[in-house]
């Protein structure tokens, strides 16, 4: 099974995910964290295709040229990052167990369906590319996930986008933009696990890893130990301990 724990930036994508992964080994056989910005090993030709991509997408010295292509070039360039990611990451990991990835390519569409492209265009686009059996949304008010960070990147604030305010407001008001537009996508696509507590100290992880360990436990049971592909939406109140599942 393909589980993404997916969020904005500061979310704490990468912590819930891994320990996730750690507590789920224990119990139900091998289960791997993956990190959507890995570097699989891949044959050296498709290797080094990969290394360029990352290079042209991720590289900072070429945000500057951000704006200078057409948003469809940079919706393209990260369907192909995310489908060798898939193919030479997690596909290996998913035939002998299951996978815990931090992130997807759920933020990034919900960036561009923000600056306008169309939604049904850039599913389309990404239609080729495998999709998680289950999408675990950290929804966090950006007024609490921006006191942990102290810098913070352009994309980050929008700052590409025309968001030229403080950098702080302009994190909050760019990242609660894009959770919108996220939670719209998904609730069209896969299943969502809502957090509606907010996570704002390190005492509150474990506490959230459990209530997402709770639902995949009883949504999924035994049924981990097989490869099952199926669409759920999940919704859970941390604090009242209550949920409520239903099949898409």
């Amino acid at each position: 099974m393909f589980i993404v724990i997916e969020g904005l930036d500061a979310a704490g994508k990468n912590t819930t995910a891994n320990l996730i992964a750690e507590k789920l080994n224990k119990t139900h056989g091998t289960v791997s964290y993956y990190d959507k910005n890995s570097f699989p090993v891949m044959p050296n030709d498709i290797g080094a295709s990969f290394e360029h991509l990352h290079q042209i997408i991720y590289n900072k010295k070429n945000q500057h040229d951000y704006n200078e292509y057409p948003k469809q070039f940079w919706v393209t360039l990260q369907a192909s990052w995310f489908d060798l990611q898939y193919k030479f990451g997690i596909k290996p990991l998913l035939e002998v167990g299951h996978v815990v990835c931090s992130g997807c390519y759920y933020k990034f569409m919900a960036k561009y369906v923000y600056k306008g492209i169309d939604s049904e265009w850039i599913r389309d686009v990404f239609k080729h590319v495998c999709a998680p059996d289950m999408v675990i949304l950290l929804d966090f008010d950006s007024r609490i996930t921006v006191k942990r960070r102290i810098h913070f990147t352009d994309t980050e604030v929008g700052y590409l986008d025309g968001f030229k305010q403080n950098r702080e407001l302009s994190f909050v008001e760019y990242q609660n933009g894009l959770l919108t537009v996220m939670k719209r996508l998904l609730h069209t696509n896969n299943g969502i696990l809502h957090i509606s507590e907010y996570v704002n100290s390190d005492s509150d992880v474990e506490e959230t890893v459990n209530a997402c360990i709770k639902v995949i436990n009883d949504t999924y049971g035994d049924r981990l130990q097989d490869t099952i592909v199926l669409s759920w939406i999940v919704y859970i109140d941390v604090t009242n301990n209550e949920f409520l599942i239903g099949e898409m």
